[in-house]
């Protein structure tokens, strides 16, 4: 199987992206890119998860453990619940379960949200340069 730097060079290739343009994303060096890619440096776990959400793919696989990049399926209960509850219940179901995770846990939703964030922010700009 790949290396973590493989496929964030494979990821990013498939992309079309520059190393410059996933530093800038990721607001790191371009030189920090080249050293993942290279496996001499490893991204610290917010930029893992970023990376993953970025490409699209499961933390497994962008490290190399695993060749499958399917997301593995959730349960439906969640679901249900937001074509169930109005939005202020759905909220508070969702505060509810994040609180009765472990603190990794936690800090894994929090990467994960910022990940999405910083993902939605970098497909903005994307398409904003294209469109020039």
């Amino acid at each position: 199987m790949a290396t973590l730097g493989e496929r964030i060079r494979q990821l990013r290739d498939e992309k079309n992206l520059k190393q410059t343009d996933l530093a800038k994303a990721l607001g790191v060096d371009s030189n920090t890119v080249s050293k993942w890619e290279l496996g001499t440096q490893n991204p610290s776990p917010e930029n893992t998860a970023m990376l993953a959400e970025m490409f699209d793919v499961p933390l497994a696989y962008l490290g190399g453990s695993s060749d499958d990049r399917s997301f593995p399926e959730v349960s439906d209960e969640l679901g249900a619940a937001t074509a169930e509850e109005d939005e202020q219940e759905y909220l508070k179901h969702m505060v509810k379960l994040f609180r009765d995770l472990s603190p990794e846990g936690q800090k894994f939703i929090k990467i994960t949200l910022s990940a999405v964030w910083e993902n939605e922010k970098f497909e903005r700009e994307i398409r904003g340069q294209q469109n020039d």
